[in-house]
């Protein structure tokens, strides 16, 4: 039986949540099940109308090439509502949407930011098939979910945790490199510095 063809949109972070979504997935189970094919995203295009048409012309062709079941879009924002409309004028039949941030996060009362917060991401949101959020938080303060209706949100799939080989990692390292003593305990936190990922907590 052949395998249904996945594509998935890298951006190419070297790090992070969408990294690890993308990891998560290639090296899980659902490689048995699905072929996944990365379209990896090498460039941006500002807020250039003729840019923006290339771009989506670009990525249209990309797409249509891999005759997909299924293309996975990373991420809300400007460039992931292009990606989406390159992908449904493109003949993959099904646009899934993860959410990792969105304009939403950091309102800061220009004009631009209203747009990308009332009018860019809720259509991005509504041109995909389904959409889902990789944390409880998204679904209560990313309004571009409420603005668009809502319909298509399929919920929450939360990050998976990087596979690690603990045994593999050398203990006091970091200790000897930062001076620290045995008897302090060391405290680590992973994320941008925005109140939404509750750096907060770990200070108090």
């Amino acid at each position: 039986m052949k395998k249904k063809k996945i594509l998935l949109h890298n951006i190419q972070y070297t790090i992070g949540g969408p990294k690890t979504v993308l990891n998560g997935i290639i090296n899980s189970y659902l490689k048995e099940k699905y072929e996944f094919v990365f379209i990896n995203q090498n460039d941006c295009c500002g807020f250039n109308p003729i840019k923006a048409f290339l771009f989506i012309k670009k990525y249209k062709k990309m797409i249509d090439a891999e005759h997909a079941d299924v293309i996975y879009v990373c991420g809300l924002q400007y460039i992931g509502l292009l990606m989406t409309i390159a992908a449904r004028l493109s003949n993959v039949k099904k646009v899934v949407l993860s959410v990792h941030g969105s304009d939403w996060d950091n309102p800061d009362g220009t004009l631009r930011k209203w747009i990308l917060m009332h009018i860019i991401e809720p259509l991005e949101v509504r041109l995909a098939h389904s959409v889902f959020t990789v944390c409880e938080a998204a679904q209560r303060t990313i309004g571009a979910l409420k603005v668009s209706g809502g319909k298509n949100n399929a919920g929450i799939v939360y990050n998976t945790f990087p596979n690690v080989n603990y045994e593999s990692i050398q203990s006091g390292v970091l200790r000897d490199e930062l001076g620290i003593s045995k008897d302090k305990i060391i405290i680590t936190t992973v994320g941008r510095v925005v109140m939404a990922k509750g750096h907060q907590y770990i200070i108090d």
